[in-house]
């Protein structure tokens, strides 16, 4: 599974404007201390982005448990990309234990708050039966909320889902509509599909 690992920009935030405009243009060490003083302040998108520093390893050393301390600190204020963030770390076992069930809690939070990406992954999961109990129409009912916002790979998987009816029952007009729907996205794996199914 791919991350999403972005900053996000502060809107006037004292110091936020600066640490933005230091990361922009590359200078992380000072992007880090201006977002680092917010972080220490609590403030939410401060302690996301100085995650963030650390999960890339820019202006700090490498440190996915750096990361996830301060991705914690944002999810606890139920920051939806940040709780998407930690939820992978968790997946993948990086910083943190390697721990499904977490990672299905996180996505779920996210989620809610309709983060397509989680939606998503949390469709995945229950497809799969990773950290969730298995579950077709919880696979469908998530991966539908992320389909109907875009997420491509959302809907290449429902498509695929349609056309096997391995975890929804198979209906080919559905599979064809959402592989064309991420067609239309220019995305190559959907365009032979569609052109097949």
């Amino acid at each position: 599974m791919p991350g999403s690992w972005f900053f996000l920009p502060h809107n006037s935030l004292a110091g936020g404007v600066e640490a933005d405009a230091a990361f922009e243009a590359k200078n992380y060490t000072e992007a880090y201390k201006e977002w680092a003083a917010l972080a220490q302040k609590g403030d939410v998108t401060g302690q996301f982005n100085v995650g963030f520093l650390y999960s890339r390893g820019l202006g700090v050393p490498l440190d996915y448990s750096k990361a996830a301390e301060w991705w914690g600190k944002a999810a606890d204020q139920d920051m939806a990309v940040a709780e998407l963030n930690l939820g992978l770390l968790y997946s993948w076992g990086k910083g943190v234990p390697l721990d499904d069930t977490k990672a299905a809690e996180l996505w779920r939070r996210a989620a809610i708050q309709g983060l397509s990406e989680a939606q998503q992954y949390l469709g995945y999961v229950y497809s799969v039966g990773k950290g969730v109990p298995q579950s077709g129409a919880d696979a469908t009912l998530w991966l539908t909320r992320a389909a109907e916002q875009g997420n491509v790979d959302a809907q290449i998987n429902l498509g695929a889902a349609y056309l096997t009816g391995e975890i929804v029952d198979k209906n080919p007009k559905l599979a064809f509509h959402w592989y064309e729907r991420a067609a239309q996205l220019n995305n190559g794996k959907a365009q032979f599909n569609f052109d097949v199914s």
